[in-house]
Formats: structure tokens, C-alpha cells, sequence
């Protein structure tokens, strides 16, 4: 058992040492933590999408999603999604733009991460803006509407990002960068 212990522990400092460029500690906490560069979120989720999915006002289809650093939220991140919406009213669709801003879950299992409790901050339809029309109820609605439709699609797999991932503690959002915190 201390064998053990101290193979994951010299294993642990080993990857620090290797990718010290990369690994920074939090001051509060004198955690160890990994950022995620945002291109690299991008290209995972661009290859996830496009994403149809029926519900019941018709079929969604989302695509061309883009993850941005969330200047106004520091704890979630901006993604921005086409959108088109078509069912029996609506064969050809309709079709638009949407700004959501979302925390990030963290499946320790799977080791994926995933969208938590998006919010619509902004909707384009037909390249009319409908932002004002959004109260925060519509929003939050439209929140859990979009989150329905992505909650089964991972935006990133720690599997394929670095060894380290195999100590990650949990996941945060700081000032509109996703960080891998460490720990045995």
C-alpha cells in the first residue's frame, strides 16, 4: 500500500516537473492546476457537432459552436451555437444564432467534461435580434431547453489531453479559462 502510495506520488511530481511551463499553483489554495487552452475545447466540441435532436417542438439542430472566454460571467464560459428549428409548421426550419453562458461539470468516471446549467444570453432568429425580448425566466427556460439537448454530449475528453488528467480533483472556471486541479 505505501509502495503504491509512493509510485502515484513520484508519478505525480514527475509529470509536474515535466510540465512545469503549464502547471501553475493557486495561491489561495496552493493547489496544483492545468489550463485548458480554449482552442482545444473548440476543435473537440467542433468535432461533436453538428447535433440533431428531436424534442417536442421539432427537430434541433445545433452547429458551429465556439467557446469563448466569458469576460462578464468569470466562472462560466461563453459558447456560441447556430441554431435551426424545423417540424410540420416549419419544414424548411428557422433558423438563428444563440449565446449561452455555462458552468462545467466534471464526470470523474468517463473522465469527460460536459455543459452544466447553461443560460441563453442572446438570441438571433432569422438575423433579427430577439435579446431584448428574453426575460430571465425565458432565459433560464431556454437554459434548460438547450441543456436537454447537450447535456449527453462531452465538450472534452481528459482521456485524450495528458497524462496529468489521470490526478485530476475536479474542474473550474476562472476568469474564462477551464483548469484541471490536481490531486491524489
Amino acid at each position: 500500500m505505501i509502495k503504491r502510495n509512493f509510485l502515484k506520488l513520484t508519478l505525480f511530481f514527475s509529470l509536474v516537473f515535466v510540465i512545469t511551463g503549464c502547471v501553475t499553483v493557486d495561491p489561495n489554495n496552493g493547489n496544483y492546476s492545468i489550463k485548458i487552452p480554449l482552442e482545444s475545447v473548440n476543435l473537440a466540441m467542433q468535432k461533436k457537432f453538428p447535433l440533431d435532436q428531436d424534442t417536442d417542438f421539432g427537430k434541433v439542430h445545433l452547429s458551429d459552436p465556439s467557446v469563448l472566454g466569458s469576460a462578464e460571467n468569470k466562472d462560466k464560459l461563453a459558447i456560441k451555437l447556430a441554431f435551426n428549428l424545423s417540424n410540420f409548421l416549419l419544414p424548411s426550419g428557422i433558423g438563428g444564432s444563440l449565446a449561452i453562458t455555462s458552468g462545467v461539470r466534471y464526470d470523474p468516471k468517463t473522465r469527460k467534461l460536459y455543459l452544466k446549467n447553461p443560460m441563453v444570453d442572446s438570441l438571433e432568429v432569422a438575423k433579427s435580434s430577439l435579446t431584448s425580448f428574453l426575460t430571465p425566466s425565458i432565459k433560464k427556460e431556454l437554459g434548460v431547453f438547450v441543456e436537454e439537448i447537450i447535456k449527453n454530449y462531452p465538450i472534452y475528453d481528459l482521456n485524450k489531453a495528458t497524462m496529468a488528467s489521470a490526478f485530476v480533483k475536479n474542474i473550474t472556471v476562472k476568469d474564462g479559462n477551464l483548469y484541471l486541479n490536481l490531486g491524489l
